[in-house]
């Protein structure tokens, strides 16, 4: 056989095997991967499982259809490589070996650098905190693409497992089967459930924004004033579809931000309207409960919790003058308050002097009472005593004279009466020189003794 011929016949052989290769890439393996891309929703382990094997069937081909193709190669070409080689041992080394070497290497670079690139599996993992939509994309995923158009649909595209394969189809793009890329046919939609706050001030460095986003509204008698409020708000488990189909970015942050941020001012500015501007400090709470009210009506029904809403900074007026005249009287009010609570505090403290003197008053008056009722009954007994009950008194006051005398003789003694009235001793000063003696009866005096 000709060595052209036999050349022939191998190129044959690698263009029949890139056109397996590329069939069944193309077709059998593409559906392969879209078909366990549609399982993998519902047992995400057995897909994984089914991939690799497929995928090692898919190379194993690939590797015995290159072996047989050099396999082929030898027997059809080893008289012409024999020939080669004893020249080259003989020292012959003709340049006509380089066309085997080129018929021998260009098929491999038809079977490496000319087919259609593998598919990698792409996975999507799912968050804890996130509930997860797969959308079709293309008509030929899935049995056609569904319109998203319902909640109902959406509702039904929820995703079970918190890992999902997405299917890919290859796009050509050029003359050659192999020129193009990889395109998804299942777009993966998540919805964080995570707790959004976002506070609206006029500070960048006090709210979630760095803009300028304090509500700013109108008194009953046009007086501007400004007020920062505060939200918390959470996509439910079970509201995620319903929030899916109202927004379908996804963002509650910009919801809350765009949105809600337009109804509260409604609902604090149709409050305000209400009220004159002294009146309106005395219900800061009626414009928390209008502004929480409306939201929580209005984003239940699609699928956000709203669970707290507060004003942040209280009421700021834009014109410094009323803010000045409200601090002052403020602090006037203060001030009466704190006068009142003195005042107050020293008439409590006075009554109860008051009570506290009456109460000694009373309690010496009881004392008093007692004390001259005891003497009268003293002087009444004594009245009426015999005889005998004054002696033994007058007995009792010798023995306490006796136990409280020092050793030393009185200057002065005054006996009693031949009644038996008591005896009595007394210590009487000595009489200076310069005064004149005293004139009287003298009295009946003891003799003294020195004392010892």
């Amino acid at each position: 056989m000709p060595l052209i011929f036999r050349i022939f016949l191998l190129f044959a052989a690698a263009l029949v095997l890139f056109c397996s290769d590329l069939l069944v890439s193309s077709t059998f393996f593409s559906n392969r991967m879209a078909v366990l891309a549609a399982k993998s929703l519902e047992n995400p382990d057995a897909n994984v499982t089914g991939l690799l094997a497929s995928y090692q069937l898919y190379r194993a081909g690939e590797i015995l259809a290159v072996v047989a193709w050099l396999v082929l190669a030898y027997f059809l070409i080893r008289p012409e490589v024999r020939t080669r080689w004893r020249k080259f041992r003989s020292k012959d080394r003709s340049w006509r070996l380089l066309p085997i070497s080129v018929v021998l290497v260009l098929p491999c670079l038809f079977l490496t650098g000319c087919i259609r690139p593998y598919d990698v599996p792409e996975f999507m993992e799912i968050a804890p905190n996130e509930t997860a939509f797969t959308i079709p994309l293309d008509e030929q995923n899935l049995g056609g693409q569904a319109r998203f158009s319902s909640i109902e649909y959406i509702e039904s595209r929820k995703v079970p497992t918190k890992r999902v394969l997405i299917p890919h189809r290859w796009i050509q793009t050029g003359y050659y089967p192999w020129d193009g890329h990889y395109v998804q046919t299942l777009k993966l939609v998540t919805v964080s459930r995570t707790p959004v706050v976002r506070e609206w001030t006029s500070s960048e460095k006090s709210g979630t924004d760095p803009r300028n986003q304090v509500i700013y509204v109108e008194s009953k008698d046009s007086a501007n004033l400004s007020v920062g409020v505060s939200v918390v708000g959470r996509v439910t488990e079970e509201g995620a579809a319903r929030f899916l189909y109202y927004y379908p970015n996804g963002s509650l942050a910009m919801v809350i931000d765009g949105e809600a941020r337009a109804r509260v001012q409604q609902a604090v500015a149709r409050v305000c309207a209400k009220y004159a501007l002294d009146d309106l400090r005395n219900h800061k709470q009626e414009i928390t409960d209008a502004s929480l009210n409306d939201l929580v009506d209005f984003y239940g029904k699609r699928g956000v919790e709203i669970s707290a809403l507060s004003l942040v900074g209280g009421l700021n007026y834009e014109n410094t003058e009323i803010q000045r005249s409200i601090d002052q009287t403020i602090i006037a009010q203060q001030q009466r308050v704190v006068r009142q609570a003195e005042f107050e505090a020293q008439a409590k403290e006075n009554e109860r002097l008051l009570l506290a003197a009456d109460a000694k008053a009373k309690v010496a008056q009881r004392e008093a009472e007692g004390q001259a009722e005891a003497i009268r009954t003293v002087n009444a007994a004594l009245a009426n005593a015999s005889p005998v009950f004054i002696q033994l008194r007058a007995l009792d006051v010798q023995r306490d004279l006796i136990g409280r005398w020092n050793g030393a003789y009185p200057n002065v003694f005054l006996g009693g009466s031949g009644s038996g009235g008591p005896a009595m001793l007394l210590q009487v000063p000595t009489t200076p020189a310069s005064l004149p003696a005293p004139v009287g009866p003298p009295t009946a005096a003891a003799p003294t003794e020195p004392a010892r």
